[in-house]
């Protein structure tokens, strides 16, 4: 311990250190205690007091002036903590009836009724217990690793939040180069249409001028004729006749074009572009996408019933072999039997569109935000609009089979209903044929029957059915990762996810869904022909309201399994 009127700075531990001193990081014993600055005081800051005026009068204390007999140390314990309300008085106040610390203020504002209110110095040693001490600060650190991990959260958060503002900026951006598509399709479309009527207009015009100009020499000629016959009677009336004759033909040829109409080009806004337009005080919303928590256990039935999507100009029995939701939540259905495409609203449970397909559709998914990709039976991948109206788009012919399809990052990855996935670019030039393992020794066959395609919840890991009853894992750039099979299901085609991990795949020839994990673990069977299911082409699961869609061939009606 230093003794009483050290002046250095030291890193030992003193009963009291000077107040002044430790608000500059300085460590100095305390030799008293200042009554008006309310704080300890060094033998250098007290030794001040007596140099400025204003300080001279301020009353010193040591342990002589107070009450308690159980003090060892030279000065008093005094609290030197002020007040968080009342800024200039000390927390030297303790209540009794509400376990509760303040200054003299308040005590006589808040606690004036109390019966047990003492100052501090006066009973510290009675109420005073170390073992507090060390319990507060045990609830103290729990406290701090609380935060701490509140804290790791929202870094993570933060760094979530903006991948996703840069996600949704290069959404808007995307979207408004496809406004901006879109609009230079409708100015060419409306040049087309100017360039077609000018070039009508003027060859109408070009025409009635040649006409006209060919009637002036005919007149000319016959007026010249007739006045060279003035010498022979007859012929000179000849000429007079064919004279009269071309005069009456001019006159209605004169009359035709004299009832010209308005010639002039004049382009007429379509004001209902502009007034849509105006209506819109953005290109979409911003809301919040909160994270699926993962999902380990099982799922099970909670309700059941059937979605009829026949529709009034299919011409035979539905064959649903293929889904997906649209961003929106509307349900794409390929309709094989039909060549359709239905668009359904799973709210109304009713087909609220369709268009025809130019083929036998095998496979659909998303692509761009408006736009879905349909894999047909001929070679080739049908691009469809899905603006007010679904519409048919551009086409890529292949020149091969496409089956299952899936989109990521303008890249198509296509199954071939074989032993092939190929990864073609938006304008159908191949970029890679994927057949073989090549992470061992030995190179093996991938496939035998590669059947429907999709990404996994978290987009980097492919998920590909297998007609041998298998689901196969490669990474985006085509590499070989697992498999995963389970006995209960045989000839898998449909494969979908739930945005928690799982993976649900049909069985066709076994009449069942399952549920698999990622990681490969299998939870069995969760629908079965018990539940109604026979020939199951497709699953599709919409994980805002926890209902998959199982879409079985030759059946007008598509099972929806409310699960739990």
């Amino acid at each position: 311990m230093a003794s009483g009127g050290c002046e250095d700075t030291s890193d030992e531990v003193f009963n009291f250190k000077c107040t002044p001193c430790a608000k500059k990081n300085e460590n100095r014993e305390a030799v008293k205690y200042c009554v008006e600055c309310q704080g300890y005081c060094c033998r250098s800051c007290a030794d001040i007091h007596k140099v400025f005026p204003t300080l001279e009068g301020h009353q010193f204390l040591d342990k002589s002036d107070f009450k308690s007999t159980d003090i060892t140390s030279d000065l008093p314990e005094i609290p030197t903590v002020r007040c968080h309300i009342h800024k200039v008085k000390v927390m030297d106040m303790y209540c009794g009836n509400h376990d509760l610390v303040g200054c003299t203020s308040c005590m006589a504002l808040t606690h004036r009724a109390c019966t047990d209110v003492q100052l501090i110095p006066d009973v510290i040693n009675a109420i005073f217990k170390k073992a507090d001490v060390d319990k507060t600060s045990v609830l103290l650190q729990d406290k701090i690793k609380q935060f701490e991990k509140i804290i790791d959260t929202r870094v993570a958060h933060l760094k979530e939040l903006k991948d996703s503002k840069i996600e949704a900026t290069s959404a808007m951006e995307q979207f408004k180069k496809e406004l901006e598509h879109m609009l230079q399709s409708l100015f060419k479309e409306s040049m087309n249409e100017v360039e077609e009527e000018y070039c009508k207009r003027e060859s109408m015009l070009n025409e009635e001028k040649k006409k006209a100009e060919t009637e002036v020499e005919n007149i000319k000629q016959a007026d010249d004729t007739m006045r060279r016959s003035d010498a022979n009677k007859a012929q000179q009336f000849v000429s007079m006749k064919v004279a009269q004759e071309k005069v009456a033909n001019a006159a209605d040829v004169i009359s035709s074009m004299e009832t010209l109409s308005d010639i002039k080009l004049k382009f007429n806004e379509d004001e209902n572009v502009r007034d849509s337009l105006r209506r819109l005080n953005t290109l979409g919303t911003v809301n919040y996408a909160s994270p699926l928590k993962p999902r380990s256990s099982a799922y099970s039935i909670k309700g059941t019933s059937n979605l009829n999507v026949r529709i009034t100009d299919d011409k035979t029995t539905c064959n649903i072999i293929s889904s997906c939701l649209t961003e929106n939540g509307l349900l794409l259905m390929a309709d094989n039997s039909n060549k359709k495409l239905k668009r359904v609203d799973t709210a109304k449970m009713s087909v609220v569109d369709q268009c025809d397909i130019p083929g036998s559709p095998v496979c659909v998914c998303g692509t761009r935000k408006h736009e879905a990709a349909v894999c047909l039976t001929n070679c080739t991948i049908q691009f469809v609009s899905l603006a007010d109206k679904l519409t048919l788009t551009c086409q890529l012919r292949l020149g091969r089979k496409a089956y299952g399809i899936a989109y990521k990052a303008d890249i198509l990855y296509v199954t071939n209903n074989g032993f092939v996935l190929y990864m073609y670019d938006m304008k159908g030039n191949k970029l890679k044929e994927i057949t073989t393992d090549t992470s061992g020794k030995l190179r093996k066959l991938i496939f035998q029957i590669s059947k429907q395609i999709i990404f996994n919840d978290s987009e980097n890991k492919l998920l590909i059915v297998d007609w041998s009853d298998r689901v196969i894992t490669l990474d985006t750039e085509g590499r070989y990762i697992n498999s995963m099979s389970d006995s209960n299901i045989t000839c898998a085609h449909g494969v979908c996810t739930d945005g928690r991990g799982n993976v649900f795949v049909c069985g066709y020839q076994s009449h069942n869904v399952i549920q698999m994990r990622e990681n490969g673990n299998t939870l069995g069977a969760i629908l079965t022909s018990s539940n109604g299911i026979y020939y199951p082409w497709s699953v599709c699961f919409d994980h805002r309201r926890c209902i998959l869609y199982v879409g079985q061939q030759f059946s007008d009606e598509v099972k929806v399994f409310k699960l739990q």
